[in-house]
C-alpha cells in the first residue's frame, strides 16, 4: 500500500506564556485548566512524535512511516541527508503567545552537531495568524552590538536596549535563521515552520518563574557562542503575491530548509509534489479538500495535512475565503523553484522574503 495524504493528532504543550486561543480560532478541544502554548501539528522530535489520526495508517508514527515508506515520502531523495537519516526534516506548530516569550537564540547545524549529541540546528519562520493590540516581536540585535557588551547586559539581566523590536500584524512573516536573537511578543498567534529540532538557548526571561515557582534556567554560555553578531538580514516581511487565473499565490518565506507559500481566493488549485520533499498543507481558515488519484481527504480549519512525494498530481478545493499555507523542502540546486523572479521588481520583493544564505545563492 502506498502512502496518501495524512492527518496527524495534535500534540499540545503548556508553558507559562500560553493561553487557550486555539479554542476560539480553530475550535480545538484543549487539555483542561492549563495554558496551552503550542500545538505541534507535525513532529518527528524525540519525545513528541506525531501519530496518524485516522485511516489505514491510524496510530502509526511519522517516524515509522518515514523509515518504512521512505521512497513514498521523499521520492528519489529518500537516501539523502536532507531527510535527516529518514527522519522527517520539518516541524510544524501553532504558538499562542498570550504573554511575551523568553529572549532566545537557536544554534546552526554545525554547532548543534558538535554540542547537542549530533542534532541538527534550528532555523524557523513565523506566519502571523493574529496580532492583537500593539503586538510586536523581537528579531535581531541593534546594528553595531558587540559580543562583549551584549554578554555583559545579558548577565546583568538587562539586554533590552540591544534588542530590535518590530510591530507585526496578521499576514506578516518573521524569518528567524539560526543565530538570530528573538522573542515573540504578547497577543500573537502564529504558525511556525522550522527544522526538526527543539534546541533553544534562553537569554532572558523577564524575571518570570515557572510552574514550580523557580526562575526558568538561562543558557548564556551557549547562547553567546551561537549569536550571529553580523546578522543584518530583514526580519519582518510581507508575502510576495502573484495573481493567477485560479486565485492568489504568495511566497511567504524561503530558507535552505523550507520554502513556504500560500494559496488564497481560490475554488480549485492543481498542485504537484516534487521528488525530494512531501508537501505540508495547513488550512488556516475554511475547510480544504485534497483530491488525488486514489481518493480525497478533508482538512478542517486549523489542521495540517502531509502529502507524500509519491502522490504527484493533486487538487486543492475550497471556498473563496480559505487560506492554505504550503511548505516543502527546496531543491538546493534550484532553491526558489517556481518562484524564479519574472521582473526586476519581483526579484527585489522575492529577495526580501529570503534569508541571507538563500539571497546570496539567488544573486550569485
Amino acid at each position: 500500500m502506498k502512502l496518501g495524504p495524512l492527518l496527524f493528532e495534535p500534540i499540545y504543550r503548556s508553558y507559562v506564556w500560553g493561553n487557550r486561543n486555539f479554542e476560539r480560532l480553530f475550535g480545538r478541544v484543549l487539555p483542561p485548566e492549563v495554558p496551552t502554548a503550542e500545538s505541534w501539528e507535525l513532529s518527528d522530535v524525540d519525545g513528541a512524535i506525531s501519530r496518524v489520526e485516522s485511516g489505514p495508517f491510524a496510530g502509526r508514527s511519522l517516524r515509522e512511516l518515514c523509515r518504512e515508506f521512505a521512497a513514498d515520502m521523499f521520492g528519489e531523495q529518500s537516501g539523502s541527508s536532507i531527510c535527516g537519516g529518514r527522519r522527517f526534516p520539518l516541524l510544524v506548530k501553532f504558538l499562542d503567545a498570550e504573554r511575551v516569550l523568553s529572549v532566545q537564540v537557536h544554534p546552526g547545524d554545525q554547532f548543534a552537531a558538535e554540542h547537542e549529541n549530533g542534532s541538527i540546528g534550528k532555523t524557523e519562520m513565523w506566519f502571523i495568524v493574529e496580532a492583537r493590540g500593539n503586538a510586536e516581536v523581537i528579531a535581531g540585535l541593534r546594528p553595531g552590538t558587540t559580543r562583549a557588551e551584549f554578554l555583559e547586559a545579558a548577565q546583568s539581566g538587562s539586554p533590552e536596549p540591544f534588542l530590535q523590536r518590530h510591530r507585526v500584524r496578521a499576514g506578516d512573516v518573521v524569518l528567524v535563521p539560526a543565530g538570530r536573537v528573538h522573542a515573540m511578543g504578547a497577543g500573537i498567534v502564529a504558525l511556525e515552520i522550522q527544522q526538526t529540532s527543539d534546541i533553544t538557548y534562553r537569554l532572558h526571561d523577564w524575571g518570570r518563574v515557572g510552574p514550580d515557582g523557580k526562575p526558568r534556567p538561562l543558557h548564556l554560555d551557549r547562547a553567546i557562542e551561537v549569536i550571529d553578531f553580523s546578522d543584518e538580514g530583514r526580519a519582518v516581511t510581507q508575502p510576495v503575491q502573484r495573481t493567477e487565473d485560479w486565485g492568489v499565490w504568495s511566497l511567504l518565506g524561503v530558507t535552505l530548509f523550507f520554502l513556504t507559500e500560500s494559496f488564497s481566493q481560490f475554488r480549485s488549485v492543481p498542485c504537484t509534489t516534487r521528488s525530494g520533499s512531501p508537501d505540508i498543507l495547513v488550512a488556516m481558515n475554511g475547510s480544504l479538500r485534497i483530491s488525488w488519484d486514489h481518493g480525497d481527504v478533508i482538512v478542517p480549519p486549523g489542521r495540517t495535512a502531509l502529502v507524500p512525494s509519491c502522490v504527484g498530481l493533486y487538487v486543492l478545493e475550497a471556498t473563496e475565503d480559505t487560506l492554505v499555507v504550503r511548505s516543502r523542502v527546496p531543491d538546493r540546486s534550484d532553491v526558489l523553484g517556481d518562484w524564479t523572479p519574472r521582473s526586476n521588481e519581483e526579484r527585489t520583493a522575492v529577495l526580501d522574503v529570503c534569508d541571507t544564505r538563500v539571497a546570496e545563492l539567488v544573486t550569485a
